[in-house]
């Protein structure tokens, strides 16, 4: 007997008993000593009797099998068919189904102890599982079936083939052992493979392109997402779409989010399939949780898909070594079938481009994928302990699983494997009519041939400009993060600046910036000046640490302060002890020095204030130099109020003759003239000093 020996058939045969007879013969025909079947029929058949056409041929062989959406065979790529792949070699197996009935954990959970039971305690190295995977129950099953039987083998399958009811909604899918086909189920088979000179070679792809920078989901329940980077999810799609994801259809599937694996480089496919547009949130399927995840939106082109399979098949070839391959099984997704189009037959072709069409392969397109993930051609070696890696549910991957033996010799291609014809008579003479067919038919496929040369060639140029795109968009991102942070560190020197500068000052270095100016202007000001000095201060600094003398000071002008600006007032300078304050109109100036009298008489402070208020007109000028200038007000009025206030009693306020002239119809001032002489002055002044306690402004 043979170390591993398998063999493959097909049929697509529109009755299903006469499909599963046709695909049965042809694998059996040259594997007489087989003893497992793995069968994949269209879901479109009727499972059950296609079962029964298997089961007339193979008799009491295990059959182990799903339901698909197209099917990979001997003559490559089919559609509505049925594929029988016959085992036979030095392994063992054993095989259970469960249908969910309302619990798929349950189902899981009992299928795989059923399987681990029959095992009585042997190893096994393969678990191939194939299941209903829709509303998110192919994860469950798959963890659960995980908990149960342990990480120590190499797990391969996928979700089975379901039959759409509508556009966005699935019917049932179709799980086989033995005799048995159930709905909505899971089908396990544990698998040993007894002879040394056997390994299993895993391989995952999808061949995805980011067409977005990385993004967060910022808000996610369980895999619905309702936010990406602070946007809905129906408008970040739209955005890229350019149109409602509803115009789209089915075809958003083909724009799915870029997961990274944690613990892996390898990134995996996350594909919108659950579209809500009433709660405002899009299932995406595996159905991982999605919150707080790194993902970009990708793309497929055509090319990049079937280079994906290519470089699936070559690592799988590279992880055999020395073993020569002696079978394929291979599960795609759907989308990618759906995606590929007429180019769908070239994943098949890959696989005997790489591996030799001696080489029998059998596959499905599937619902689901389920595969070790680590890095592509991971080998998982029966002699060699330690676990493979961890089996994961994908979507939109290609996922090959090939064993080798490296006892095997050189496979010749044989015609029982179901996708050869024996030569036509080469002493026949073509008729004209199908010679005429035959070359419309050369002339069409010509045609197509250039189209998709054309459709190849703009798929790489939208793929080139995306890429042009995304790197444009990160070095614009770079730049708007510097121009972000230098706008801030302005905003910050900002605030600090306009804390020491006069607000008159300020606003008018605002102006000269937006005329591209550097220079405020020199003008004359007819303004109210008001002097403010804390009497006793002086000799309390002298007593008194910097901290307390600093924080004893600001007890008093921050209110102070707060109400030379509520007043419409301006500090012009803060002079020591002292505040130099400006005013565009004198009562406003006498209205904000009676509230500071009263505000400071009402402080728990030692120190009184005294005001000192005189109006006229003075030089706004720059003084300085080119290193350092103030703006500053020149002028015997200014000096004037500063005398004014030196002589004002402590806790008051004295005004000069014309403020209180030009005041007293609007202000009720109760107080004194006198007059007084100052510094500068040949003649005495005359002063009114203002009670505020007897005052009303």
């Amino acid at each position: 007997m043979t170390t591993f020996r398998a063999t493959a058939g097909a049929s697509r045969l529109a009755e299903p008993v006469a499909a599963g007879r046709e695909a049965a013969a042809q694998a059996l025909r040259h594997n007489p000593e087989a003893k497992l079947a793995i069968v994949f029929a269209a879901v479109s058949l009727d499972q059950a009797r296609v079962l029964q056409g298997v089961r007339e041929v193979l008799g009491d062989r295990e059959i182990f099998g799903s339901s698909s959406f197209g099917e990979i065979g001997p003559a490559g790529y089919q559609v509505d068919s049925v594929v029988v792949m016959l085992w036979a070699g030095e392994f063992k197996f054993v095989t259970g189904v469960e249908p969910y009935g309302g619990s798929p954990r349950r189902a899981a959970f009992r299928v795989a102890n059923s399987c681990l039971r029959k095992l009585e305690g042997e190893r096994f190295d393969l678990a191939m599982v194939f299941c209903a995977s829709d509303e998110g129950h192919g994860t469950e099953v798959l963890e659960t079936i995980k908990e149960v039987i342990g990480e120590a083998a190499t797990v391969f399958g996928g979700g089975s083939g379901v039959r759409p009811e509508r556009e966005e909604t699935f019917g049932p899918s179709f799980q086989w052992v033995g005799e048995r086909v159930v709905q909505g189920g899971v089908a396990l088979m544990l698998l040993t493979l007894e002879s040394k000179t056997l390994k299993l070679a895993t391989t995952v792809s999808h061949g995805l392109q980011p067409i977005s920078n990385p993004m967060t989901v910022t808000r996610a329940k369980g895999h619905f997402v309702y936010e990406v980077n602070g946007e809905n999810v129906f408008t970040f799609y739209e955005k890229y779409l350019g149109r409602p994801i509803e115009e789209v259809g089915t075809l958003v599937r083909t724009y799915p989010f870029l997961v990274k694996v944690n613990g892996h480089e390898a990134t995996l496919p996350r594909v919108p399939v659950y579209i809500d547009r009433a709660n405002g949130r899009i299932g995406f399927f595996p159905t991982a949780s999605m919150e707080g995840q790194t993902v970009s939106l990708a793309h497929f082109t055509r090319n990049e898909i079937v280079r994906a399979c290519r470089e699936s098949a070559y690592n799988a070839k590279v992880a055999l070594g020395d073993h020569r391959p002696r079978v394929m099984l291979a599960v795609s997704c759907g989308a990618r079938q759906m995606f590929l189009g007429n180019r769908v037959s070239e994943e098949a072709e890959t696989l005997y481009d790489v591996f030799g069409r001696d080489v029998p392969v059998a596959g499905l397109y599937s619902a689901a994928e389920i595969a070790p993930l680590k890095e592509l051609g991971a080998a998982t070696d029966k002699a060699v302990l330690g676990a493979p890696p961890c089996a994961h549910l994908v979507g939109e991957t290609f996922c090959l699983l090939v064993i080798g033996d490296s006892s095997a010799e050189p496979r010749v291609p044989e015609l029982a494997s179901g996708g050869s014809r024996p030569a036509a008579d080469s002493s026949e003479a073509p008729d004209r009519a199908l010679e005429a067919l035959s070359q419309e038919n050369l002339r069409l496929r010509s045609q197509i041939e250039q189209s998709e040369s054309l459709l190849d060639v703009r798929e790489q140029v939208l793929l080139k400009i995306n890429r042009e795109n995304i790197e444009v968009s990160n070095e614009l991102r770079a730049v708007n993060l510097s121009l972000s942070e230098m706008n801030q560190r302005n905003l910050r020197l900002h605030r600090i600046i306009r804390q020491y500068t006069p607000r008159t000052t300020w606003n008018k270095a605002g102006k000269l910036a937006i005329e591209e100016r550097l220079e405020i202007p020199d003008e004359s000001a007819d303004m109210a000046y008001l002097f403010l000095d804390v009497k006793g201060f002086t000799s309390f600094s002298e007593t008194h640490t910097p901290e307390e003398v600093v924080r004893s000071l600001n007890e008093i002008f921050q209110p102070v302060t707060d109400l030379l600006y509520e007043h419409s007032g301006d500090v012009n300078k803060f002079i020591g002890d002292a505040i130099f304050a400006t005013f565009d109109l004198p009562e406003d100036a006498v209205r904000a020095a009676l509230a500071i009298c009263r505000r400071v008489r009402e402080l728990d402070t030692p120190f009184q204030v005294r005001i000192g208020v005189h109006m006229g007109r003075a030089v706004l000028g720059n003084v300085g130099s080119d290193l350092r200038r103030d703006n500053t007000l020149i002028g015997d009025a200014v000096n004037l109020a500063q005398r004014l206030e030196s002589n004002a009693t402590p806790g008051g306020l004295t005004i000069s003759r014309e403020v209180h002239d030009s005041v007293i119809g609007q202000l009720k001032l109760a107080g004194n003239f006198r007059e007084i002489q100052v510094k500068g002055k040949a003649a005495p002044i005359e002063v009114f000093d203002v009670d505020p306690g007897g005052s009303e402004a």
